[in-house]
């Protein structure tokens, strides 16, 4: 985890596969809490922003309704990306080109001051 004022990296998790019962999927929540777990002695959190894991989305709502959830752009961008390529099949432009798309929409959030988009 890492600070968005300070950009120091507060914590770093180390989890092997066979703590996740040797599903890789499972090794993001195990860091995840392992990591919100130790801040929280330390600090007070207010906001997360994640990439769309719905495990971990799943968990901050269910456990941590205290914290902010929120998607970082890029991850966001491309999820919109799909979904504009998803509804378009017989659309002449590319992924990539849809993808440029949405970091545009990145851009003028991170322009306008709103770097993450709340989940």
């Amino acid at each position: 985890m890492a600070c968005a004022d300070s950009h120091a990296i507060l914590d770093v998790e180390i989890v092997d596969v066979r703590e996740a019962d040797l599903r890789s999927p499972n090794m993001e929540i195990i860091g995840m809490k392992r990591a919100l777990d130790f801040l929280k002695e330390k600090l007070r959190i207010s906001e997360v922003v994640t990439d769309h894991h719905p495990q971990i989305t799943a968990y901050l709502r269910r456990s941590e309704p205290q914290i902010t959830h929120q998607l970082d752009v890029w991850h966001a961008s491309k999820n919109l990306a799909k979904k504009i390529t998803a509804v378009g099949i017989n659309c002449t432009y590319s992924f990539y080109s849809i993808i440029q798309l949405a970091l545009q929409l990145g851009w003028l959030l991170h322009f306008f001051g709103l770097n993450c988009i709340s989940y």
